[in-house]
């Protein structure tokens, strides 16, 4: 299941660079992970507990791995 949420989000992120608005609920994860203790800012953004890149991650189905949103 994990890994259909990792190719959703993917999914959504490029069709996000075609000029597509990105979702509310999408930036108001990005502002929730840009600001947790767990946010990797030194590698591209990642959350340091599961690892997943936050631009693809806030764009899938996936929970964040501390239940903050």
């Amino acid at each position: 299941m994990e890994i259909q949420n990792i190719i959703e989000g993917w999914s959504n992120h490029i069709l996000s660079l075609t000029g597509k608005p990105p979702k509310k609920e999408w930036l108001d994860k990005l502002e929730i992970c840009l600001n947790c203790e767990h946010t990797n800012h030194g590698e591209k953004n990642k959350c340091s507990l599961c690892g997943c890149p936050l631009v693809a991650k806030v764009k899938s189905k996936s929970k964040c791995p501390i239940k903050k949103w």
